[in-house]
């Protein structure tokens, strides 16, 4: 498409792919492998070390990992006692997991709108969600941004409902300088494909309370005490991480918080360049002040097509993919979370609060970074000066983009 102006202008530059590979962490997983030990809940495993130390860098008392960030959500829900047909309130801007995760074990997800500015949840729409069914609220913090958990800790505090943090976008984020996961009764995470840490599946239950805890461990391994002994006095399955698994996230502590402050000053430089730039079009979402630490799962920016002659994202985003900048598809982020087929089967409960700006951003949110499989945010000045140009360039030809709008609509229509 773009390549219709693009005549004598064939600088490409390849970035690389997230997660990053490092000699340690290739050296630890043939360790692992020739060991033959891969499996199982044993003393001195590689898990436990992992545990230790995810515990002591989050400011956690414990830690348990799990076999996913899913199944950390299902265990904590059960762990706290919520059951068939409560209620969980959770935000209309977060991946499924976290309403599916309640739908599971058969409770009900009411979901409430988000900030405008941060895309966190709203803390007056999740007052106003509250019900005498209500047992639970999961606190998504989105994109490597804190939520604001005071109001909503004292609040949950006032009505006896649990709170549950979920991390999986922030590892390393701290809002008034307490790391997320610390705030709530538990504090899941996720080592998916994308996260800060990676063991391509995989996640962790954090708390500062030891019978949750335990409880969290012993669920976990088919309802028993740690170990791999039979002696199995309460329900539990198979949510255990694997040693292999182990092997891949321990090397990447010693990155996490190096990485952070390199994707600090990508996010910083990007943003002074945009706001320099100051089209109209595109804009940088905002840090709140509170935010004394961002665990940049992504950058973000907001397209108004409005000021764009109302070429649609979907456009952007292609002529963004095709001059090498690593940007979400417009399927990245579709639609809220109950606009998916399950929930509009009423699978949640028909409340009338409206989720109108979470809609709203879905539709305006281009996403950059390894949320999209890439380590571009690593690279510094290199990576924005290549975004920038790549920006400008868009810019100069919007009339060729819209006139190839024109031609999609047509064709589409």
């Amino acid at each position: 498409m773009l390549n219709l102006w693009r005549e004598g202008q064939n600088e490409f530059v390849e970035f690389p792919k997230w997660p990053v590979k490092t000699k340690k962490g290739e050296e630890l997983l043939l360790e692992t492998y020739k060991r033959g030990r891969w499996g199982g809940d044993f003393e001195g495993s590689l898990n436990e070390q992992f545990e230790s130390r995810f515990a002591h860098y989050n400011g956690s008392k414990f830690c348990a990992t799990m076999s996913s960030g899913t199944a950390a959500l299902v265990t904590a829900l059960q762990v706290l006692g919520i059951e068939k047909d409560d209620e969980v309130i959770v935000p209309a801007m977060t991946f499924i997991a976290t309403a599916t995760a309640v739908s599971y074990i058969g409770a009900v997800p009411v979901f409430v709108d988000i900030n405008e500015k941060d895309h966190c949840m709203s803390f007056e729409a999740l007052e106003k969600a509250i019900s005498k069914k209500t047992k639970a609220v999961i606190v998504v913090h989105i994109g490597g941004t804190a939520c604001n958990m005071e109001p909503i800790i004292n609040l949950a505090q006032n009505k006896g409902i649990y709170v549950i943090e979920y991390c999986a976008q922030a590892l390393g984020a701290q809002w008034n300088g307490t790391k997320v996961g610390n705030y709530g009764d538990l504090g899941v995470f996720s080592f998916a494909q994308t996260k800060n840490l990676v063991s391509g599946e995989g996640g962790a239950v954090v708390t500062n309370h030891d019978v949750l805890h335990s409880k969290v461990k012993k669920l976990r391994n088919h309802g028993r005490e740690n170990g791999m002994n039979y002696y199995h006095d309460s329900l539990g399955v198979n949510f255990r991480l694997s040693e292999i698994q182990a092997s891949l996230l321990l090397p990447q502590m010693e990155n996490l918080d190096c990485f952070l402050q390199k994707k600090k000053y990508f996010s910083k430089l990007l943003t002074e360049a945009m706001n320099y730039l100051a089209f109209p079009w595109l804009t940088v979402m905002e840090i709140n002040k509170n935010v004394t630490v961002h665990g940049y799962f992504s950058f973000v920016f907001l397209y108004h097509k409005n000021h764009f002659d109302n070429i649609p994202k979907k456009i952007i985003c292609e002529a963004m993919i095709k001059e090498g900048v690593p940007v979400g598809n417009p399927q990245f982020t579709p639609y809220v979370v109950q606009d998916n087929p399950i929930y509009l089967n009423n699978l949640c409960k028909n409340i009338q609060y409206n989720t109108n700006t979470a809609r709203l951003k879905y539709f305006e949110m281009i996403v950059l970074g390894q949320a999209v499989g890439s380590a571009i945010m690593l690279e510094g000045e290199r990576a924005v000066q290549f975004i920038i140009d790549k920006i400008k360039l868009i810019n100069d030809h919007r009339e060729e983009l819209g006139r190839y709008s024109e031609i999609q609509r047509t064709y589409s229509g």
